[in-house]
């Protein structure tokens, strides 16, 4: 699996699969036996779609209520949207015609949601979502901390994520200074709610930060740098230092643990992936899943080579 980027998973009975995207596309393996099914990337989409370029960059494979997948490939949406009667392959998401997809995807878990996803387009600093049949808007807020529909184009994209409550979360920095930002929003239901804008500027290290990760049963975001992981709750003045990696170790992903069907640890994991060499490590923090404060030490797990993601099976 050279070059391979990402991994994602679908659990949907008719494609019980998981994913590991590469440069080339993608391989199929069987979930159970992570034995390859196929390296086929294009048999993914629908007869009727034709991709100018091959390149996947985020897909969201945890699908809740059995609703919709979302994927971006070169920039633009594609779904899957199974409530729509024969539906298993990805179509070219309609709906909004002029955007430019950021490579990132946050899901919206929230039973009855009008929306099953958020996304956001560079090309006109403006939220995306995807609707629970497949559709696409560019939602505009009439009120609260920022327009969902207009954000200041000097701002430009760093990462977004899931927060508490089908919250969205996304990380901008100002294109000549470097400046960061935290935006949150919800859009879980048809009107978009703009909750704040905050400048980040006076968090410790938060100019030197690479990799985020937010709260999704709590109001706080964790953030690394190399060698360091902070912790932050919405509002207040400082974060915290949450845990140190080893010596000579980097920092090359953090990742929120999310899994709905595990009630006792869902939103209560951190892990943290560094390599030093050719060695990977894994940390496995558990905190405090409302204020974000770890509960034990860091549990570690050696013996990776280069990690490129990690996933729950």
């Amino acid at each position: 699996m050279e070059n391979a980027r990402f991994m994602a998973i679908c659990p949907f009975s008719s494609r019980a699969n998981l994913y590991v995207y590469s440069d080339a596309g993608a391989y199929i393996l069987d979930m159970s036996t992570y034995k390859e099914k196929a390296d086929s990337y294009t048999d993914l989409f629908s007869s009727t779609v034709t991709l100018d370029q091959i390149n996947p960059q985020a897909e969201h494979y945890d699908i809740y209520g059995g609703n919709v997948e979302v994927l971006v490939n070169n920039y633009k949406i594609y779904t899957v949207a199974y409530r729509m009667m024969g539906q298993t392959q990805f179509v070219a998401a309609s709906g909004v015609d002029d955007y430019t997809a950021a490579p990132a995807i946050a899901p919206i878990r929230i039973n009855g949601s009008a929306n099953s996803a958020a996304l956001f387009d560079t090309k006109n600093n403006r939220f995306i979502t995807v609707g629970t049949w497949g559709s696409i808007t560019a939602p505009v807020s009439t009120g609260g901390a920022f327009n969902t529909g207009a954000i200041d184009p000097a701002l430009k994209f760093v990462c977004m994520g899931e927060g508490k409550d089908g919250e969205t979360c996304m990380v901008m920095r100002k294109e000549d200074s470097g400046e960061p930002y935290l935006f949150r929003a919800s859009f879980v239901e048809t009107d978009p709610v703009a909750l704040t804008s905050d400048n980040l500027n006076g968090l410790k290290d938060m100019g030197v930060s690479k990799y985020y990760a937010f709260g999704t049963r709590g109001n706080f975001m964790f953030y690394a740098t190399d060698s360091k992981v902070y912790a932050w709750r919405y509002g207040s003045e400082s974060a915290s230092e949450f845990m140190t990696v080893g010596e000579g170790e980097k920092i090359v992903q953090i990742k929120m643990y999310t899994n709905v069907s595990d009630a006792t640890f869902n939103g209560k994991i951190l892990f943290v992936a560094t390599q030093k060499g050719n060695e990977g490590k894994v940390y496995k923090v558990v905190f405090n899943e409302m204020s974000g404060v770890a509960e034990s030490s860091p549990v570690e797990y050696t013996g990776f080579n280069i990690i490129k993601d990690m996933y729950y099976r």
